[in-house]
């Protein structure tokens, strides 16, 4: 029987390569539409959550800029994970006919890194009601805030608002979560302004998130009553790792929302190591990833 030859090692380090990288692009990801991707500059990244006066300066012609001021109110650290894993080449796999089980390897593998890389970020909307770290954070200077609750702190006003629907996905309901998106405060107590863009929802209720959002009538009225959903423009996004059936998310703007936020600091990749002392081919994959959630703001969740 032929042994392996550079040519034919040079032929399997391309087509597992290329297995693995379509791979990790294979996979229908949602993180990228819940979060901002970013480009790390440290290992682990702090988001800053601040505070200004919420006035604006009437001045007379000529008068001076008036200051505002700044004041940090809360404090989130996103901390890099670090992915590595191998298979080997080994004497048998090295005849070019029987090589099959490594790319099936390459294949699973980059499998499993998209999925590590979304399940990631699914994470946080699996613990909504969560301060356990890394989920909860600060807003009040103090105390650590769920991403989801009846009394959200308005910053270190005192005050709080209500980010949280219960009695499960519905027309309703939709309308109560709208209303409490729309009329949202920002840390210094000015509306915010927010519009649903997204609804985020479980696999599990597609077929009542699509009635929702597309149906011209309205599901409590046998489809007799004009529904207005559809005109709002939300944008329906099923996600299979949300764990929980009840939980959904309405959601604003990624650009008015940036406490949500993806690190990537390196891709899924792979690379390819000779062992000298026994001649083995070692395909080493990894990736570097970070990823968080440190504010509330622009998340309405509605619960079973």
């Amino acid at each position: 029987m032929p042994t392996l030859g550079a040519d034919n090692l040079q032929q399997i380090n391309l087509e597992v390569a290329e297995v693995f990288g379509l791979a990790t692009v294979s996979r229908n990801e949602k993180w990228d539409q819940v979060m901002r991707q970013k480009t790390p500059g440290r290992k682990d990244e702090k988001v800053t959550i601040v505070k200004l006066d919420n006035s604006v300066s009437n001045v007379a012609d000529g008068g001076a800029y008036q200051p505002s001021t700044v004041k940090e109110i809360g404090a989130y650290t996103i901390t890099q994970k670090i992915y590595k894993d191998s298979v080997t080449l080994g004497d048998f796999a090295e005849e070019f006919d029987n090589y099959g089980a490594i790319r099936q390897s390459a294949l699973e593998k980059g499998l499993d890194y998209a999925y590590e890389r979304d399940q990631l970020a699914a994470d946080f909307f699996n613990n909504p009601t969560s301060t356990t770290a890394p989920y909860g954070f600060q807003v009040n200077g103090s105390s650590k805030t769920p991403l989801l609750s009846n009394t959200q702190p308005i910053g270190d006003t005192g005050l709080t608002q209500d980010n949280l629907v219960t009695g499960g996905l519905g027309y309703d309901t939709f309308f109560d979560a709208l209303d409490l998106l729309k009329l949202q405060k920002r840390h210094n107590g000015n509306k915010a302004g927010y519009q649903a863009a997204r609804l985020l929802y479980p696999t599990k209720k597609f077929k009542v998130a699509q009635e929702l959002l597309y149906s011209k009538g309205t599901p409590e009225d046998a489809n007799t009553a004009k529904n207005p959903i559809p005109g709002l423009g939300v944008i329906g996004l099923e996600w299979d790792l949300l764990t929980d059936d009840d939980n959904c998310f309405l959601m604003a703007p990624m650009m008015v929302t940036p406490s949500m936020i993806y690190f990537i600091k390196k891709n899924p990749s792979m690379r390819v190591i000779r062992n000298q002392q026994t001649g083995n081919v070692d395909y080493q994959f990894d990736m570097m990833l970070q990823a968080g959630i440190a504010d509330y703001q622009g998340v309405v969740g509605i619960t079973g």
